[in-house]
């Protein structure tokens, strides 16, 4: 098995970074994932809340990439936009040999969580890729 990958890019505005992990398609990888995902909205400034949900968001899309039974590797990056806004995307280095679907309960969490259109999830063409945004909670 080989190592994983982290890369942080940071662009010319502070504020904004990129960080791309490249881990293997195993269980194990979640753990860095979630850790990865919940440090990348503390760091943005998100609330507790939006920790967690950060968390749970990279949780139920990494899981349904797990569940592919790829071989592969997964590849997700972390981007910190404007405003605080963490945009998470991700996918598969080889095409699972058939179609991924999300399960009914992933799209209920992920519509309560964070609400359409903030999440996408396709099965095109070069295999399953996720997108998600979560933007920090609103002062009243």
């Amino acid at each position: 098995m080989s190592r994983n990958e982290v890369d942080v890019d940071e662009q010319d505005d502070p504020g904004a970074a990129t960080v791309l992990l490249d881990v293997p398609v195993d269980s194990r990888s979640l753990r860095l994932l979630r850790l990865a995902a919940a440090d990348a909205a503390a760091t943005a400034g998100h609330d507790v809340d939006r920790v967690e949900t950060s968390r749970l968001v990279m949780d139920e899309l990494a899981s349904v990439l797990l569940g592919t039974g790829g071989k592969g590797r997964m590849r997700i990056s972390i981007t910190r936009a404007d405003g605080g806004v963490l945009v998470f995307e991700g996918s598969l280095s080889e095409p699972p040999g058939a179609a991924v679907e999300l399960d009914f309960i992933v799209r209920e969490l992920l519509d309560a969580s964070i609400g359409r259109p903030a999440w996408s999830f396709d099965d095109g063409e070069g295999g399953p890729r996720f997108r998600a945004e979560i933007a920090p909670r609103r002062a009243a």
